[in-house]
């Protein structure tokens, strides 16, 4: 049996069967199985996903210089370039 792919231009549902070829005209009735949603959304205040990887990282600098002191400058990186880093 062929492969036929189906979608609903209303939905946006797109669903792959296996039927005969006399079949493959015949309408596609679905029906509705669970009454859970697949995903779901949660919306809140709080800091958005930049905000909160950005206080991450303070946070964790923070410690880290607590436990090192000023050992925890390597001299890698010029104060100019570190400014850099962080305004972009």
């Amino acid at each position: 049996m062929p492969l036929y792919e189906y979608s609903d231009s209303e939905t946006g549902v797109r669903i792959e069967l296996r039927r005969t070829v006399e079949d493959r005209d015949k309408p596609i009735v679905l029906k509705r199985e669970k009454t859970i949603p697949d995903r779901l959304s949660i919306c809140g205040l709080g800091p958005t996903p930049e905000q909160a990887f950005s206080a991450d990282i303070l946070n964790g600098w923070y410690a880290r210089e607590q436990q090192q002191g000023s050992k925890m400058d390597t001299g890698e990186f010029t104060k100019d370039q570190i400014k850099k880093a962080w305004s972009e």
